[in-house]
Parts: structure tokens; C-alpha cells; sequence
């Protein structure tokens, strides 16, 4: 039998991936002319949306994702910090 939900890891990949481009802007922010407070909330509203897609994606796209993500940014669990 076929699994029903094959596309949910894709679905999960495709959104850590959107989470990654939604970083991107938060640099230009503070150069646009706008008012402060308007910074201040697009920069809060892409930070917010990257963390948010970012771990939904790693939710859907499964617990080996989330163990790869982590071996590619070289933290381990049982090391000591520096």
C-alpha cells in the first residue's frame, strides 16, 4: 500500500527552504524609507515568519530533517560548549 501523505516531507523541506529566503531582506530593513515603527514591524514580521515557517518545516518534513539540519551546522546535543 502506498503511504497517503508522501508529499508532506516535500511540503516541510519547501518551507524550511521559504523560511531561509525570508532572511534575506532582514538586512535592507533599517536602508527603506519608512518610519521607524514601520522598520521596526517588517523586521519583526520576517523574523517572526522565518522562525515560524522554518520550524513548521521541520515538524512536517520529519525528524531525520531536523537531525541533518543540525549535523550541517555542526551543533551536537551531548558536546560541551566553548
Amino acid at each position: 500500500m502506498e503511504p497517503r501523505f508522501r508529499s508532506v516531507p516535500a511540503l516541510g523541506y519547501g518551507l524550511m527552504a521559504l523560511s531561509f529566503v525570508l532572511w534575506l531582506p532582514l538586512p535592507v530593513v533599517p536602508f527603506l524609507s519608512l518610519e521607524t515603527p514601520e522598520k521596526a514591524g517588517l523586521a519583526t514580521a520576517l523574523f517572526g515568519g522565518a522562525e515560524v515557517t522554518f520550524w513548521l518545516g521541520a515538524v512536517l518534513a520529519g525528524r531525520d530533517a531536523a537531525s541533518r539540519f543540525s549535523r550541517w551546522r555542526g551543533r551536537r546535543r551531548d558536546a560541551a560548549p566553548h
